[in-house]
Protein backbone atom coordinates (compact mmCIF):
# COMPACT_ATOMS: atom_id res chain seq x y z
CA UNK A 1 0.00 0.00 0.00
CA UNK A 2 1.03 3.31 -0.82
CA UNK A 3 0.34 7.20 -0.02
CA UNK A 4 0.99 10.29 -1.79
CA UNK A 5 0.81 13.59 -3.83
CA UNK A 6 2.50 14.79 -6.91
CA UNK A 7 1.83 16.59 -10.31
CA UNK A 8 1.53 15.09 -13.22
CA UNK A 9 1.14 16.46 -16.91
CA UNK A 10 -0.83 15.51 -19.66
CA UNK A 11 -2.96 17.42 -21.54
CA UNK A 12 -3.41 19.50 -18.84
CA UNK A 13 -1.49 20.06 -15.20
CA UNK A 14 -2.79 17.53 -12.75
CA UNK A 15 -2.48 17.89 -8.92
CA UNK A 16 -2.55 13.88 -8.20
CA UNK A 17 -3.36 15.39 -4.21
CA UNK A 18 -3.96 11.89 -1.56
CA UNK A 19 -3.82 9.37 -4.18
CA UNK A 20 -3.26 5.27 -3.11
CA UNK A 21 -2.06 2.72 -4.18
CA UNK A 22 -2.71 -1.03 -3.44
CA UNK A 23 -0.66 -4.00 -5.19
CA UNK A 24 0.08 -7.55 -4.10
CA UNK A 25 1.70 -10.79 -5.39
CA UNK A 26 1.48 -14.21 -5.13
CA UNK A 27 3.87 -16.66 -6.41
CA UNK A 28 4.60 -20.21 -6.63
CA UNK A 29 8.01 -21.14 -8.09
CA UNK A 30 10.36 -24.26 -8.54
CA UNK A 31 13.59 -24.66 -10.17
CA UNK A 32 11.44 -25.41 -13.42
CA UNK A 33 8.79 -23.14 -13.04
CA UNK A 34 6.46 -20.16 -11.62
CA UNK A 35 2.96 -19.53 -11.82
CA UNK A 36 2.72 -16.02 -10.51
CA UNK A 37 -0.36 -13.54 -9.88
CA UNK A 38 -0.34 -9.83 -9.00
CA UNK A 39 -2.27 -6.86 -9.50
CA UNK A 40 -2.74 -3.04 -8.66
CA UNK A 41 -5.44 -0.81 -7.88
CA UNK A 42 -5.45 2.78 -7.81
CA UNK A 43 -7.64 5.77 -6.20
CA UNK A 44 -7.31 9.12 -7.16
CA UNK A 45 -8.27 10.54 -3.95
CA UNK A 46 -8.67 14.62 -4.13
CA UNK A 47 -6.64 14.58 -7.39
CA UNK A 48 -7.87 17.63 -9.62
CA UNK A 49 -6.98 18.89 -12.67
CA UNK A 50 -5.54 22.40 -12.20
CA UNK A 51 -5.58 24.21 -15.54
CA UNK A 52 -9.61 23.48 -15.68
CA UNK A 53 -9.50 24.30 -12.11
CA UNK A 54 -8.35 27.86 -13.02
CA UNK A 55 -10.42 28.15 -15.94
CA UNK A 56 -13.85 27.12 -13.91
CA UNK A 57 -12.82 29.54 -11.33
CA UNK A 58 -12.16 32.40 -13.98
CA UNK A 59 -15.52 31.67 -14.94
CA UNK A 60 -17.41 31.62 -11.88
CA UNK A 61 -16.49 34.80 -10.60
CA UNK A 62 -17.53 36.61 -14.11
CA UNK A 63 -18.25 34.97 -17.31
CA UNK A 64 -15.43 36.04 -19.78
CA UNK A 65 -18.19 37.54 -22.22
CA UNK A 66 -19.15 40.26 -19.96
CA UNK A 67 -15.41 40.53 -18.77
CA UNK A 68 -14.39 40.82 -22.57
CA UNK A 69 -17.35 43.55 -22.46
CA UNK A 70 -16.17 45.69 -19.89
CA UNK A 71 -12.02 45.53 -20.83
CA UNK A 72 -13.07 46.64 -24.53
CA UNK A 73 -15.07 49.25 -23.52
CA UNK A 74 -13.03 50.82 -21.16
CA UNK A 75 -9.94 50.74 -23.38
CA UNK A 76 -11.53 52.51 -26.24
CA UNK A 77 -12.92 55.04 -23.83
CA UNK A 78 -9.29 55.85 -22.63
CA UNK A 79 -8.10 55.46 -25.80
CA UNK A 80 -10.94 57.76 -27.48
CA UNK A 81 -10.31 60.49 -24.73
CA UNK A 82 -6.74 60.53 -25.60
CA UNK A 83 -5.31 58.25 -22.94
CA UNK A 84 -2.18 56.84 -23.83
CA UNK A 85 -1.75 52.92 -24.54
CA UNK A 86 -0.28 51.87 -21.30
CA UNK A 87 -3.16 53.91 -18.88
CA UNK A 88 -5.67 52.14 -21.34
CA UNK A 89 -4.20 48.86 -20.65
CA UNK A 90 -4.32 49.76 -17.17
CA UNK A 91 -7.31 51.09 -16.94
CA UNK A 92 -9.19 48.50 -18.84
CA UNK A 93 -7.78 45.59 -17.25
CA UNK A 94 -9.05 47.23 -13.80
CA UNK A 95 -12.15 47.75 -14.73
CA UNK A 96 -12.87 44.50 -15.86
CA UNK A 97 -11.50 42.95 -12.83
CA UNK A 98 -13.36 45.74 -10.54
CA UNK A 99 -10.38 46.00 -8.60
CA UNK A 100 -6.82 48.52 -8.80
CA UNK A 101 -3.39 47.95 -8.95
CA UNK A 102 -3.03 47.80 -5.41
CA UNK A 103 -6.20 45.26 -4.81
CA UNK A 104 -8.92 47.44 -3.95
CA UNK A 105 -11.98 46.91 -4.81
CA UNK A 106 -14.03 49.71 -7.29
CA UNK A 107 -17.22 48.78 -7.41
CA UNK A 108 -18.69 46.92 -4.13
CA UNK A 109 -21.80 46.69 -5.77
CA UNK A 110 -20.53 44.62 -8.52
CA UNK A 111 -18.00 40.93 -8.84
CA UNK A 112 -14.25 41.31 -8.54
CA UNK A 113 -11.49 39.05 -8.95
CA UNK A 114 -10.69 36.75 -5.75
CA UNK A 115 -7.17 37.42 -4.32
CA UNK A 116 -5.46 34.40 -3.45
CA UNK A 117 -5.63 33.77 0.34
CA UNK A 118 -8.97 35.23 0.40
CA UNK A 119 -11.98 33.52 2.00
CA UNK A 120 -13.50 33.78 -1.48
CA UNK A 121 -10.53 32.66 -3.85
CA UNK A 122 -10.62 29.51 -1.07
CA UNK A 123 -14.41 28.92 -1.01
CA UNK A 124 -14.17 28.67 -5.03
CA UNK A 125 -11.23 26.60 -5.28
CA UNK A 126 -12.65 24.37 -2.73
CA UNK A 127 -15.64 23.92 -4.56
CA UNK A 128 -14.58 23.54 -7.83
CA UNK A 129 -12.12 20.90 -7.39
CA UNK A 130 -14.71 18.61 -5.22
CA UNK A 131 -16.70 18.39 -8.06
CA UNK A 132 -16.66 16.44 -11.14
CA UNK A 133 -16.21 17.64 -14.80
CA UNK A 134 -19.91 17.09 -15.56
CA UNK A 135 -20.81 19.02 -11.98
CA UNK A 136 -18.81 21.87 -13.80
CA UNK A 137 -15.80 20.63 -11.33
CA UNK A 138 -12.40 19.33 -11.78
CA UNK A 139 -11.82 16.30 -9.49
CA UNK A 140 -10.63 13.58 -11.05
CA UNK A 141 -11.90 10.11 -10.30
CA UNK A 142 -9.55 7.22 -11.53
CA UNK A 143 -10.25 3.84 -9.12
CA UNK A 144 -9.01 1.88 -12.39
CA UNK A 145 -7.45 -1.52 -11.53
CA UNK A 146 -4.80 -3.94 -13.72
CA UNK A 147 -4.44 -7.66 -12.88
CA UNK A 148 -2.55 -10.58 -14.57
CA UNK A 149 -1.73 -14.39 -13.75
CA UNK A 150 1.53 -15.91 -15.50
CA UNK A 151 3.27 -18.92 -15.44
CA UNK A 152 6.52 -20.46 -17.52
CA UNK A 153 8.02 -23.74 -17.58
CA UNK A 154 12.10 -24.70 -18.47
CA UNK A 155 11.50 -27.96 -20.21
CA UNK A 156 15.09 -28.19 -20.96
CA UNK A 157 15.49 -30.99 -18.09
CA UNK A 158 13.34 -33.14 -20.03
CA UNK A 159 14.27 -32.52 -23.63
CA UNK A 160 18.10 -31.67 -23.56
CA UNK A 161 19.08 -31.44 -26.68
CA UNK A 162 18.39 -27.79 -26.38
CA UNK A 163 17.02 -25.11 -23.90
CA UNK A 164 13.06 -25.03 -24.11
CA UNK A 165 10.69 -22.30 -22.75
CA UNK A 166 7.22 -21.79 -22.56
CA UNK A 167 5.10 -19.27 -21.04
CA UNK A 168 1.82 -17.71 -20.87
CA UNK A 169 -0.34 -14.59 -19.19
CA UNK A 170 -3.47 -13.18 -19.29
CA UNK A 171 -4.25 -9.71 -18.06
CA UNK A 172 -7.19 -8.14 -16.97
CA UNK A 173 -7.65 -4.17 -17.06
CA UNK A 174 -10.80 -2.16 -15.61
CA UNK A 175 -11.01 1.42 -16.59
CA UNK A 176 -12.95 3.48 -14.04
CA UNK A 177 -13.15 7.34 -14.07
CA UNK A 178 -16.65 7.88 -13.70
CA UNK A 179 -16.30 9.28 -17.25
CA UNK A 180 -14.06 12.18 -15.69
CA UNK A 181 -10.87 11.32 -17.71
CA UNK A 182 -11.94 8.03 -19.79
CA UNK A 183 -14.70 6.96 -22.10
CA UNK A 184 -16.18 4.90 -19.64
CA UNK A 185 -19.37 6.19 -17.99
CA UNK A 186 -20.65 6.37 -14.19
CA UNK A 187 -20.56 3.17 -12.60
CA UNK A 188 -19.99 1.10 -15.68
CA UNK A 189 -16.33 0.88 -16.01
CA UNK A 190 -14.63 -0.74 -19.12
CA UNK A 191 -12.96 -3.84 -18.81
CA UNK A 192 -10.77 -5.38 -21.30
CA UNK A 193 -8.13 -8.61 -21.12
CA UNK A 194 -5.57 -9.41 -23.20
CA UNK A 195 -3.56 -12.72 -23.57
CA UNK A 196 0.02 -13.67 -24.49
CA UNK A 197 2.12 -16.74 -24.73
CA UNK A 198 5.75 -17.24 -25.94
CA UNK A 199 8.13 -20.01 -26.87
CA UNK A 200 11.58 -19.75 -26.48
CA UNK A 201 14.45 -22.43 -27.91
CA UNK A 202 18.30 -21.66 -27.00
CA UNK A 203 21.39 -24.11 -28.45
CA UNK A 204 25.17 -23.96 -27.60
CA UNK A 205 27.58 -24.78 -30.51
CA UNK A 206 31.55 -24.97 -31.03
CA UNK A 207 31.85 -26.12 -27.72
CA UNK A 208 29.39 -23.49 -26.58
CA UNK A 209 31.06 -20.53 -28.61
CA UNK A 210 28.25 -19.82 -30.50
CA UNK A 211 24.86 -19.62 -28.57
CA UNK A 212 21.51 -19.50 -31.05
CA UNK A 213 18.41 -18.23 -29.44
CA UNK A 214 14.70 -18.19 -31.32
CA UNK A 215 11.63 -17.07 -29.87
CA UNK A 216 7.94 -16.19 -30.91
CA UNK A 217 5.06 -14.71 -28.95
CA UNK A 218 1.65 -14.71 -29.80
CA UNK A 219 -0.57 -11.76 -28.59
CA UNK A 220 -4.00 -11.16 -28.34
CA UNK A 221 -6.42 -7.53 -27.15
CA UNK A 222 -9.63 -7.90 -26.91
CA UNK A 223 -10.06 -4.78 -29.07
CA UNK A 224 -7.08 -5.69 -31.58
CA UNK A 225 -6.37 -8.32 -33.90
CA UNK A 226 -3.56 -10.68 -32.59
CA UNK A 227 0.54 -10.03 -33.01
CA UNK A 228 2.55 -12.62 -33.94
CA UNK A 229 6.39 -11.47 -33.42
CA UNK A 230 9.42 -13.69 -33.97
CA UNK A 231 12.72 -13.24 -33.12
CA UNK A 232 16.23 -15.03 -33.13
CA UNK A 233 19.48 -13.92 -32.06
CA UNK A 234 23.01 -15.04 -32.40
CA UNK A 235 26.32 -14.65 -30.00
CA UNK A 236 29.84 -16.03 -31.28
CA UNK A 237 33.27 -15.82 -29.20
CA UNK A 238 36.40 -15.49 -31.05
CA UNK A 239 38.47 -17.09 -28.35
CA UNK A 240 38.21 -19.88 -25.63
CA UNK A 241 38.16 -17.11 -22.58
CA UNK A 242 35.36 -15.45 -24.08
CA UNK A 243 36.98 -11.99 -23.75
CA UNK A 244 35.80 -10.87 -27.47
CA UNK A 245 31.78 -11.35 -28.37
CA UNK A 246 30.19 -10.39 -31.15
CA UNK A 247 26.17 -10.75 -31.20
CA UNK A 248 23.66 -9.47 -34.46
CA UNK A 249 20.04 -10.10 -33.32
CA UNK A 250 16.81 -10.35 -35.38
CA UNK A 251 13.47 -9.13 -33.80
CA UNK A 252 10.11 -8.33 -34.66
CA UNK A 253 8.03 -6.68 -31.58
CA UNK A 254 4.96 -4.72 -31.10
CA UNK A 255 3.04 -1.84 -28.50
CA UNK A 256 -0.76 -2.20 -28.36
CA UNK A 257 -1.82 1.62 -27.83
CA UNK A 258 -1.76 2.04 -24.25
CA UNK A 259 -4.89 3.09 -21.88
CA UNK A 260 -4.76 6.65 -22.39
CA UNK A 261 -4.11 6.37 -26.47
CA UNK A 262 -7.15 4.12 -26.76
CA UNK A 263 -9.79 5.32 -24.19
CA UNK A 264 -8.76 9.36 -23.05
CA UNK A 265 -12.02 11.14 -23.71
CA UNK A 266 -11.13 14.51 -21.58
CA UNK A 267 -12.18 18.52 -22.30
CA UNK A 268 -9.38 20.81 -21.87
CA UNK A 269 -10.89 23.65 -22.67
CA UNK A 270 -10.27 24.79 -26.36
CA UNK A 271 -9.77 21.73 -27.70
CA UNK A 272 -10.72 17.69 -26.81
CA UNK A 273 -8.71 15.17 -26.08
CA UNK A 274 -9.61 11.78 -27.43
CA UNK A 275 -8.70 8.71 -27.86
CA UNK A 276 -7.87 6.67 -31.38
CA UNK A 277 -10.47 3.62 -30.73
CA UNK A 278 -13.58 4.02 -33.63
CA UNK A 279 -16.67 4.12 -31.23
CA UNK A 280 -14.75 7.06 -29.24
CA UNK A 281 -14.03 9.28 -32.22
CA UNK A 282 -17.16 8.20 -33.82
CA UNK A 283 -19.12 9.51 -30.54
CA UNK A 284 -17.50 12.94 -31.14
CA UNK A 285 -16.79 13.06 -34.93
CA UNK A 286 -19.48 11.08 -36.48
CA UNK A 287 -19.54 11.21 -40.22
CA UNK A 288 -18.58 14.99 -40.36
CA UNK A 289 -14.96 15.98 -42.15
CA UNK A 290 -12.02 17.02 -39.78
CA UNK A 291 -9.37 18.93 -40.97
CA UNK A 292 -5.30 18.98 -39.65
CA UNK A 293 -4.32 21.78 -37.92
CA UNK A 294 -1.28 23.89 -38.86
CA UNK A 295 1.07 22.87 -36.41
CA UNK A 296 1.30 20.98 -32.96
CA UNK A 297 -0.20 23.96 -30.80
CA UNK A 298 -3.88 23.26 -30.96
CA UNK A 299 -4.84 26.92 -29.20
CA UNK A 300 -3.13 28.80 -32.21
CA UNK A 301 -2.61 26.76 -34.48
CA UNK A 302 -5.39 26.88 -37.87
CA UNK A 303 -6.84 24.15 -39.21
CA UNK A 304 -5.86 23.65 -43.06
CA UNK A 305 -8.33 22.87 -45.67
CA UNK A 306 -6.80 23.67 -49.07
CA UNK A 307 -5.73 19.40 -49.07
CA UNK A 308 -9.36 18.42 -48.32
CA UNK A 309 -10.53 16.50 -45.14
CA UNK A 310 -8.02 14.16 -42.72
CA UNK A 311 -8.68 10.78 -43.29
CA UNK A 312 -8.13 8.86 -40.39
CA UNK A 313 -7.08 5.33 -40.94
CA UNK A 314 -7.54 2.17 -38.72
CA UNK A 315 -6.44 2.32 -35.86
CA UNK A 316 -4.18 -1.19 -33.82
CA UNK A 317 -0.90 -2.12 -32.37
CA UNK A 318 2.45 -0.14 -33.40
CA UNK A 319 5.11 -3.67 -35.22
CA UNK A 320 8.96 -2.39 -35.66
CA UNK A 321 11.25 -5.08 -36.96
CA UNK A 322 14.68 -4.32 -35.62
CA UNK A 323 18.16 -4.99 -36.76
CA UNK A 324 21.22 -5.14 -34.37
CA UNK A 325 24.94 -5.83 -34.20
CA UNK A 326 27.25 -5.42 -31.45
CA UNK A 327 30.71 -5.81 -29.78
CA UNK A 328 32.02 -6.83 -26.80
CA UNK A 329 35.43 -6.89 -25.31
CA UNK A 330 38.44 -7.16 -23.35
CA UNK A 331 41.90 -5.77 -23.43
CA UNK A 332 45.15 -5.38 -21.65
CA UNK A 333 44.84 -7.90 -19.53
CA UNK A 334 40.98 -7.12 -18.45
CA UNK A 335 42.01 -4.03 -17.30
CA UNK A 336 39.69 -2.41 -20.43
CA UNK A 337 36.25 -3.42 -21.18
CA UNK A 338 34.83 -2.38 -24.78
CA UNK A 339 31.02 -2.73 -25.78
CA UNK A 340 29.46 -1.21 -28.99
CA UNK A 341 26.13 -1.56 -30.94
CA UNK A 342 24.68 -0.30 -33.77
CA UNK A 343 20.82 -0.64 -34.58
CA UNK A 344 18.16 0.24 -37.02
CA UNK A 345 14.34 0.07 -37.00
CA UNK A 346 11.47 -0.47 -39.19
CA UNK A 347 8.14 1.02 -37.75
CA UNK A 348 4.44 -0.06 -39.15
CA UNK A 349 1.48 1.86 -37.71
CA UNK A 350 3.47 4.14 -35.65
CA UNK A 351 1.63 5.24 -32.99
CA UNK A 352 1.24 9.23 -32.68
CA UNK A 353 -0.67 12.14 -32.01
CA UNK A 354 -3.14 14.39 -34.38
CA UNK A 355 -4.35 18.12 -34.07
CA UNK A 356 -7.93 18.18 -35.62
CA UNK A 357 -10.42 20.40 -36.22
CA UNK A 358 -14.21 20.18 -37.18
CA UNK A 359 -16.47 22.86 -38.99
CA UNK A 360 -13.44 25.06 -39.24
CA UNK A 361 -13.40 28.91 -39.31
CA UNK A 362 -17.06 28.60 -37.97
CA UNK A 363 -18.33 29.74 -34.63
CA UNK A 364 -19.09 26.08 -34.49
CA UNK A 365 -16.02 25.09 -34.48
CA UNK A 366 -14.08 22.19 -32.29
CA UNK A 367 -10.95 20.95 -32.26
CA UNK A 368 -9.21 17.56 -31.10
CA UNK A 369 -6.42 15.89 -30.11
CA UNK A 370 -6.46 12.16 -30.98
CA UNK A 371 -4.51 9.50 -31.44
CA UNK A 372 -3.51 7.23 -34.67
CA UNK A 373 -1.59 4.48 -36.48
CA UNK A 374 0.10 6.04 -39.45
CA UNK A 375 0.45 4.59 -42.75
CA UNK A 376 4.33 5.99 -43.77
CA UNK A 377 7.70 4.82 -43.36
CA UNK A 378 9.16 5.23 -39.77
CA UNK A 379 12.55 4.68 -39.13
CA UNK A 380 14.77 5.28 -35.79
CA UNK A 381 18.52 4.01 -35.54
CA UNK A 382 20.87 4.41 -33.48
CA UNK A 383 24.92 3.55 -31.82
CA UNK A 384 26.20 3.09 -28.57
CA UNK A 385 30.51 3.01 -27.80
CA UNK A 386 30.92 2.88 -23.58
CA UNK A 387 34.74 1.64 -22.28
CA UNK A 388 36.03 0.97 -18.49
CA UNK A 389 39.28 1.27 -17.75
CA UNK A 390 40.62 -0.18 -14.36
CA UNK A 391 43.80 1.31 -13.01
CA UNK A 392 46.05 -0.27 -10.72
CA UNK A 393 45.01 0.02 -6.98
CA UNK A 394 41.28 0.14 -7.63
CA UNK A 395 40.88 4.00 -9.49
CA UNK A 396 38.54 3.25 -12.93
CA UNK A 397 37.84 5.39 -15.70
CA UNK A 398 34.66 4.95 -17.55
CA UNK A 399 32.19 6.82 -20.11
CA UNK A 400 29.61 5.74 -22.78
CA UNK A 401 28.14 8.28 -26.06
CA UNK A 402 24.95 7.58 -27.49
CA UNK A 403 23.30 8.39 -30.66
CA UNK A 404 19.58 8.08 -31.62
CA UNK A 405 17.41 9.34 -34.31
CA UNK A 406 14.34 9.16 -35.63
CA UNK A 407 13.48 9.45 -39.60
CA UNK A 408 9.78 9.74 -40.88
CA UNK A 409 8.24 10.69 -43.97
CA UNK A 410 5.17 12.14 -42.68
CA UNK A 411 4.19 15.74 -43.56
CA UNK A 412 0.47 16.39 -41.87
CA UNK A 413 0.49 19.42 -40.47
CA UNK A 414 -0.41 18.70 -36.83
CA UNK A 415 1.21 15.45 -36.49
CA UNK A 416 3.07 14.82 -33.77
CA UNK A 417 5.71 11.79 -33.20
CA UNK A 418 6.54 12.48 -29.88
CA UNK A 419 9.66 10.82 -29.89
CA UNK A 420 10.93 13.16 -27.21
CA UNK A 421 14.88 12.02 -27.23
CA UNK A 422 17.84 13.64 -27.66
CA UNK A 423 20.43 12.67 -30.60
CA UNK A 424 23.74 12.48 -28.41
CA UNK A 425 24.09 11.91 -25.15
CA UNK A 426 27.65 11.44 -23.61
CA UNK A 427 28.44 10.28 -20.36
CA UNK A 428 31.99 9.97 -18.34
CA UNK A 429 33.00 9.08 -14.77
CA UNK A 430 35.76 8.08 -12.30
CA UNK A 431 36.71 6.90 -9.05
CA UNK A 432 38.28 4.53 -6.44
CA UNK A 433 36.18 2.54 -3.73
CA UNK A 434 39.16 2.47 -1.57
CA UNK A 435 41.59 4.89 -2.53
CA UNK A 436 43.17 5.40 0.61
CA UNK A 437 42.04 3.45 4.06
CA UNK A 438 38.65 3.68 4.46
CA UNK A 439 37.80 6.15 2.13
CA UNK A 440 36.59 6.62 -1.80
CA UNK A 441 34.97 8.63 -4.11
CA UNK A 442 33.32 8.56 -7.60
CA UNK A 443 32.38 11.71 -9.98
CA UNK A 444 30.33 11.58 -12.75
CA UNK A 445 30.24 14.37 -15.80
CA UNK A 446 26.73 13.68 -18.22
CA UNK A 447 25.71 15.81 -21.34
CA UNK A 448 23.00 15.89 -23.75
CA UNK A 449 22.09 17.44 -26.82
CA UNK A 450 18.91 20.02 -26.94
CA UNK A 451 15.62 18.15 -28.57
CA UNK A 452 12.19 19.02 -29.51
CA UNK A 453 9.93 17.72 -26.71
CA UNK A 454 5.95 16.87 -28.16
CA UNK A 455 3.36 16.36 -26.15
CA UNK A 456 -0.51 17.16 -25.96
CA UNK A 457 0.52 19.43 -22.86
CA UNK A 458 2.39 21.36 -25.45
CA UNK A 459 5.72 21.58 -28.13
CA UNK A 460 9.11 23.46 -27.50
CA UNK A 461 12.97 22.95 -27.42
CA UNK A 462 14.49 21.62 -24.67
CA UNK A 463 17.84 23.10 -24.07
CA UNK A 464 21.20 20.96 -24.03
CA UNK A 465 22.33 20.67 -20.47
CA UNK A 466 25.31 19.27 -18.59
CA UNK A 467 25.79 18.28 -14.88
CA UNK A 468 28.23 16.92 -12.74
CA UNK A 469 27.53 14.18 -9.65
CA UNK A 470 30.15 13.60 -7.24
CA UNK A 471 30.10 11.76 -3.70
CA UNK A 472 32.98 10.70 -1.69
CA UNK A 473 32.79 7.96 1.41
CA UNK A 474 34.35 6.52 4.53
CA UNK A 475 33.93 2.95 5.52
CA UNK A 476 33.28 2.26 9.89
CA UNK A 477 34.31 -1.35 9.29
CA UNK A 478 33.93 -2.32 13.40
CA UNK A 479 30.05 -1.50 12.56
CA UNK A 480 29.71 -2.16 9.01
CA UNK A 481 29.29 0.90 8.21
CA UNK A 482 29.85 3.41 5.29
CA UNK A 483 29.29 7.24 5.70
CA UNK A 484 28.62 8.70 1.80
CA UNK A 485 28.30 12.60 1.58
CA UNK A 486 27.38 13.65 -1.80
CA UNK A 487 25.19 15.69 -4.36
CA UNK A 488 23.72 14.88 -7.38
CA UNK A 489 24.15 18.26 -10.15
CA UNK A 490 26.39 19.42 -7.91
CA UNK A 491 27.52 22.80 -9.45
CA UNK A 492 23.66 23.28 -9.06
CA UNK A 493 22.89 23.98 -13.00
CA UNK A 494 19.81 24.33 -13.77
CA UNK A 495 18.06 22.41 -16.08
CA UNK A 496 14.77 20.97 -17.85
CA UNK A 497 14.02 17.51 -19.60
CA UNK A 498 10.63 18.03 -20.89
CA UNK A 499 8.17 20.60 -22.19
CA UNK A 500 6.31 22.60 -19.38
CA UNK A 501 8.60 20.41 -16.47
CA UNK A 502 9.80 22.22 -13.52
CA UNK A 503 13.98 23.14 -13.61
CA UNK A 504 16.09 20.75 -11.67
CA UNK A 505 18.22 22.33 -9.46
CA UNK A 506 21.28 20.52 -7.18
CA UNK A 507 20.45 17.66 -4.95
CA UNK A 508 22.91 17.22 -1.73
CA UNK A 509 22.66 14.24 0.58
CA UNK A 510 24.44 12.49 3.83
CA UNK A 511 23.64 8.55 3.74
CA UNK A 512 24.63 6.19 5.86
CA UNK A 513 24.68 2.53 4.72
CA UNK A 514 24.72 -1.04 7.28
CA UNK A 515 26.31 -3.47 5.29
CA UNK A 516 26.01 -6.90 7.09
CA UNK A 517 29.03 -8.04 4.29
CA UNK A 518 31.31 -5.64 4.51
CA UNK A 519 34.97 -6.73 4.95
Amino acid sequence: YSNGSSVYTAQNRFAVWDFDLFSGRVELRSPNFYIRGWGIKENSGRSYDAGTTALRMNEAWKPSEQWYEEYIGAFAQTILTGGSLDAAYGFARATADNRDQNGNIFNPGQPALPLPGTEEFDYLLGDIRSKTFDQDGSLVVDRSSIWQVEGMYNFTHLVRVFEVLVGVSQRGYSINSDGTVFFDEPGNPINVNQFGSFIQLAKGFLKDRMKVTASARYDKHQKFEGKFTPRISLVYSLDKAQDHNFRASYQTAFRFPSTSDQWTDFDAGVYHTIGGLPEVQEAYLGDDPVYPLSGPNPITDEPVTENGPYIIGPFGPETVSAFEIGYKGMYLKRKLFVDAYIYRNYFEGFLATQLLAQYPNTPQEQRYSTHISTDASVVSFGWALGADYHFDRGFFIRGNVAYNSLEDEIETPGYQSSFNTPDYRFNISAGNREFTKNVGFAINYRWQNSFLWQSPFGTGEIPAFSTVDANISYKIRRIKTIIKVGGSNVLNKYYTTSFGASQIGGLYYISWTFDNYLN
